[in-house]
């Protein structure tokens, strides 16, 4: 949840709250419905554009929460934060990194792996990598392989969508004496 839902919560729940009071206390006839009444008519007369305004900022509100409120799938600073009705999953963004690591290390024309994570606003992974490939190595062969192993390995394991995999070639140089 990014500081501005939190806060939206916070305040909406206060005014909530705030209702919620006002109806108990006209329900133990602290104060009667028709002196809130006239205190909500005499405000409305006085204030007709303010009140209009108020009440439709929480009418938007409302319908701003209750469309994007309930997301299944959210982005954390470590992860992304996944629901249903069991329970929460948080797969931290390292996880994420070791599993396309792991998968890139298979191919053993690369060496001299870095990985970086972008999450964009629907939570679909961006990946950026840069390794140094074999001097007898397709270059081309090699980037397509595992730009489709990784979209399909993450997908697989984890549910979650790639939505592109950049490469950057570091270097191309005899692996075999350098291989990690």
């Amino acid at each position: 949840m990014n500081f501005f839902d939190k806060l939206s919560f916070k305040i909406y729940s206060v005014i909530m709250l705030l209702i919620s009071i006002i109806f108990g206390i006209t329900l133990t006839n602290i104060i009667s419905i028709s002196d809130i009444g006239e205190l909500i008519e005499n405000f409305v007369s006085e204030y007709f554009w303010a009140t209009l305004v108020i009440t439709l900022g929480l009418m938007i509100w409302s319908i701003r929460n209750i469309i994007y409120g309930g997301s299944t799938k959210r982005e954390t600073s470590s992860g992304i934060l996944l629901e249903n009705s069991n329970g929460k999953l948080l797969i931290t963004r390292e996880s994420i990194s070791n599993l396309i690591e792991t998968v890139v290390r298979e191919n053993n024309k690369i060496s001299n792996i870095s990985t970086r994570l972008e999450f964009d606003e629907n939570n679909n992974i961006n990946v950026f990598l840069n390794f140094s490939v074999d001097t007898g190595a397709s270059v081309k062969d090699i980037t397509t392989d595992i730009q489709k192993k990784i979209k399909d390995t993450v997908k697989r394991s984890t549910d979650l969508d790639i939505k592109e995999v950049n490469i950057k070639i570091k270097n191309i140089e005899q692996i075999d004496m350098v291989k990690e």
